[in-house]
């Protein structure tokens, strides 16, 4: 039995009654987590949504690839066949090349100029098109290798690809006022901010605390010149309202909304009860093609 516990799940009634080869599968995998959702194709809708967590971090990496070898194998969703899986990976690892300079021979190169890489590291890209540009990112080759056993066809991509095409999505909306947008995850938060359809700043920090949140987010307002009481900052993820951080936020930031739902995605009315926020990458990995 696998040590995953299971957070959250949403679950059309209907669902159980549609044929997985007819809906395709989105899987995000996170250093102490995965999540799932599942997209009925004939009415491109998601149908249902399950959020697993390790309830301790596990001891080695080889503890952690059977547990999730495990979770993979036993859950009964996780075991159907889809028409097709996308599965986003979360890694440190990972930079971006404009499409103008890309060359796929050299991707191992693009990593090592920024990074000290790990033995037995894979390298892989996403065509980020939104922004043109190739997302090229680092991972083990034993997460890979538990992942083939289970869908041997499946699209492996980044999760900051499908948080890129959500957050390049949400800036065609209101452009009336500079936004930078904050998506909190497992110890780490993502800051991104686009000017029309062209990223004017993209990074992850690792944040433990409220404070570390804070501080990292008034830097990268300070970066684009732009000042606290003129900006909207637009949070995903994590982060609620009335959380420790959120109010933290809102003492220095005038404007803090809430993400909202990809318009050019739909959700049953079950996953609709859902703070819009939430589980916006693992949503956006639709975007990412299969």
């Amino acid at each position: 039995m696998s040590a995953f516990i299971l957070h959250d799940h949403y679950f059309d009634p209907e669902s159980g009654r549609i044929s997985s080869y007819f809906c395709r599968l989105f899987i995000l995998v996170g250093q102490e987590s995965l999540q799932y959702c599942i997209l009925d194709t004939e009415k491109n809708t998601f149908i249902a949504l399950a959020d697993y967590r390790l309830p301790v971090q596990a001891k080695s990496q080889e503890i952690y690839y059977d547990q999730l070898d495990k979770l993979l194998g036993d859950e009964e969703k996780l075991v159907k066949k889809y028409s097709s899986v996308v599965i986003g990976l979360d890694s440190q690892w990972h930079t971006l090349v404009p499409l103008s300079l890309f060359d796929p021979g050299q991707v191992l190169k693009y990593l090592e100029f920024n990074f000290s890489l790990p033995e037995n590291c894979l390298v892989g890209f996403d065509q980020v098109s939104e922004i043109d540009a190739s997302n090229i990112f680092g991972y083990s080759s034993g997460l890979k290798d538990v992942f083939s056993r289970h869908y041997p066809e499946a699209a492996f991509v980044h999760r900051s690809s499908a948080l890129l095409k959500a957050v390049r999505e949400y800036s065609q909306v209101d452009l009336d006022q500079p936004a930078l947008y904050l998506n909190s995850r497992e110890q780490y938060i993502d800051l991104a901010c686009f000017d029309g359809k062209d990223p004017v700043f993209f990074n992850s920090f690792p944040c433990r605390t409220k404070e570390d949140v804070l501080y990292f987010t008034l830097y990268a307002i300070e970066q684009m010149k732009l000042r606290p009481d003129a900006v909207r900052l637009i949070v995903s993820g994590m982060a609620e309202p009335g959380s420790d951080v959120y109010r933290l936020l809102e003492q220095y930031i005038r404007t803090v909304p809430m993400a909202g739902w990809l318009d050019s995605l739909s959700y049953c009315p079950l996953i609709k009860q859902l703070p819009a926020n939430r589980y916006q990458e693992l949503f956006a990995l639709a975007l990412c093609g299969s």
